[in-house]
């Protein structure tokens, strides 16, 4: 026998309807236990990301490894660190990891939680994080196989991005619980680019980059599995009052397929994955290889460069040494910018589906990390200025094409997929 069931919004008095059985505890936050969860997954999410840049910075500081070789073997051999193309396959390792752990991350969140499945991510990208200084030291293989592990790591994020506000946010919090969230791809570089410039020259040396983000990681995520909820009715510090602001004006839950064809075709959607696509090709590739070219081309030292790294990401530009640099910021920023614009768009168009168009989002930015080493190795093998002007000037003519129809495709109004419908579920009789 099939029954049908109309999706409708809850109210707070519908929301939990016996609240003398929920046991809170004392503490609550001051009923804002969900801002608290807010910062915890934004920290949660910057140190999975700042173990996949880490390594875009080191690789400027990382000369003693072939210098230890060379007078091992009285140079008479080539350390695998000082050829291009184990560079670069390191370079796209972490790519490699995010679309290895991208595919199984929405069925796992399904059947396993996100509490569980943010949890495992933690930990493996903080292995990858920590062993990496051995790895380098064992050889190629394994090196790539702890890129590939903080790759698997960062898998979760933009799905994490979509889940969190969701489930936590109120109505109406839910776009800047979003907006937030999606800040972590540019604080993990405020904090990852200066940290590791200053370590680098400090007697400590690079290998300490990896040992503290590593350990910080297990950290935030030691507190994320103690205090985080899949359901904010299972949070001992949510109070009544919260739990009834969270749950009104959401829609009832209730198992529904995404309608993928049509997600798919349509317009909107379509061009914002390809305007993500542009956007994520120029970020990544000054994100990826920004201490490369501070350091090599405009000659600044690996201190500066850390600094001067993260200065686009905080919007600021105190230093004018360079039109170069000035450029340099500004590209990184509008970048920025056109991503988190784009995410938004395809949010308020897909709703309650939102999850399977960042899933994509996801996708092609793993794609595309994956194609920018490969990218530079072609333009530029040499690292010569000119080489570099020829590779900003094809990225430039990339971004424009895939942005060029988005101001004229795009509706911001949710599409008529995301309408409420009869949803028949089958009763088992």
């Amino acid at each position: 026998m099939l029954k049908s069931c109309e999706v409708h919004p809850t109210t707070s008095s519908e929301a939990y309807p016996f609240p003398d059985i929920r046991k809170t505890s004392n503490f609550v936050f001051w009923n804002r236990t969900r801002l608290y969860i807010m910062v915890l997954t934004l920290a949660c999410l910057t140190f999975i990301q700042m173990n996949t840049l880490t390594f875009n910075f080191t690789v400027i500081c990382m000369e003693d490894i072939v210098e230890d070789h060379h007078r091992l073997t009285n140079y008479t051999d080539t350390h695998w660190f000082e050829r291009n193309t184990e560079k670069s396959l390191l370079f796209s390792g972490a790519a490699i990891g995010g679309l290895i752990g991208l595919i199984p991350s929405v069925p796992l969140i399904s059947s396993l939680g996100l509490r569980n499945v943010q949890t495992i991510s933690g930990l493996i990208s903080a292995a990858g994080a920590i062993l990496f200084p051995l790895a380098v030291s064992i050889g190629f293989s394994a090196s790539l196989i702890c890129r590939i592990l903080q790759g698997v790591g960062s898998a979760i994020m933009f799905t994490t991005v979509g889940v969190v506000p969701g489930v936590w946010a109120p109505s109406r919090e839910a776009n800047t619980f979003m907006a937030i969230l999606s800040c972590a791809l540019q604080l993990s570089n405020i904090i990852c680019m200066p940290v590791s410039g200053l370590l680098c020259e400090s007697v400590l040396g690079w290998r300490s980059i990896y040992y503290l983000f590593g350990a910080l990681t297990l950290v935030v995520y030691g507190v994320f599995w103690f205090t985080y909820t899949d359901d904010p009715k299972l949070h001992r510090n949510v109070s009544q009052k919260e739990l009834g602001k969270i749950s009104t004006g959401k829609i009832e839950k209730i198992k529904e397929s995404v309608p993928y064809l049509a997600v798919c075709t349509d317009p909107t959607v379509i061009i914002t994955w390809v305007s993500c696509f542009g956007g994520n090709m120029g970020f990544f590739v000054l994100s990826l290889y920004g201490p490369t070219y501070l350091r090599e081309i405009l000659k600044f030292d690996v201190r500066e460069t850390g600094f001067l790294s993260a200065l686009p990401f905080i919007l600021s530009a105190i230093i004018n040494r360079l039109v170069a640099q000035i450029a340099f910021n500004f590209a990184i920023v509008s970048s920025g910018l056109n991503i988190m614009g784009v995410i938004k768009c395809i949010q308020l168009r897909c709703l309650q589906h939102v999850h399977f168009a960042i899933a994509v989002i996801s996708f092609t930015a793993y794609v595309v990390q994956f194609l920018a080493p490969i990218i530079v190795s072609i333009i530029c093998p040499d690292n010569t200025p000119e080489q570099w002007t020829i590779l900003f000037l094809f990225i430039t003519g990339i971004i424009i094409v895939c942005n060029a129809g988005f101001p004229f495709i795009t509706k911001s109004e949710a599409a008529d997929y995301t309408k409420p419908r009869n949803v028949k579920v089958e009763n088992a009789l």
